[in-house]
């Protein structure tokens, strides 16, 4: 209701033409407003991998990372991968002794690139109850 009065109190000062002036300047500027909108969208990857795609992708990623980094083998090695929560991962390694567990945290980005946040390493017993 303001813009409202305040455009016919415009057009009474500037006469018919200010007022069109103003009108289309306010249309003009709602659509750069809304083009600006879109453009911010449009940059912002998101990653879309459906649930499933992306445990496969973060559970590659974690057999990529033990080839590399894990050399105690033995025992009978990968008992279990447990997604914890959205991004944290527990893998468990038998041992003859005891059962590693190693947790990942991850980051996806926006063009789907997979980053390891955290690494961290623990045992327990297998004779331990766990929940």
């Amino acid at each position: 209701m303001f813009l409202v009065r305040l455009l016919l109190f415009k057009l009474r000062i500037w006469g018919p033409l200010g007022g069109f002036l103003i009108l289309f300047s306010s249309l003009l500027s709602c659509a750069n407003a809304d083009e600006k909108e879109k453009n911010i969208h449009e940059t912002q990857n998101i990653c879309k991998w459906p649930a499933l795609e992306r445990s496969q992708e973060l559970i590659r990623t974690i057999l990529d990372d033990l080839a590399m980094t894990y050399h105690d083998v033995g025992g009978g090695g990968t008992s279990r991968v447990m997604e914890a929560a959205t991004g944290v991962f527990v893998v468990s390694i038998s041992q003859e002794e005891r059962i590693d567990q190693i947790t990942y945290t991850f980051e996806v980005g926006g063009n789907c690139e997979v980053r390891i946040l955290t690494r961290e390493e623990s045992a327990i017993s297998p004779w331990e109850k766990t929940q």
